[in-house]
């Protein structure tokens, strides 16, 4: 049923909806700021860095 109603829900949404949404959550209290530093590479280690992330 999700599937089937979902293309109708989405385009039943506003402009204006749209923007009152990105108003409420899209602010500097809920901001998030990341700085990714890229690290060299070892061709010869194999081994998993980290853990996944997963949402």
């Amino acid at each position: 049923r999700l599937l089937k109603d979902y293309p109708a829900k989405l385009q039943a949404v506003t402009a204006e909806q749209v923007q009152a949404v990105a108003q409420k959550y899209f602010n500097k209290d809920n901001m998030t700021v990341a700085t990714l530093d890229p690290q060299p590479i070892d061709p010869n280690d194999n081994t998993p860095k980290g853990k996944p992330h997963v949402h």
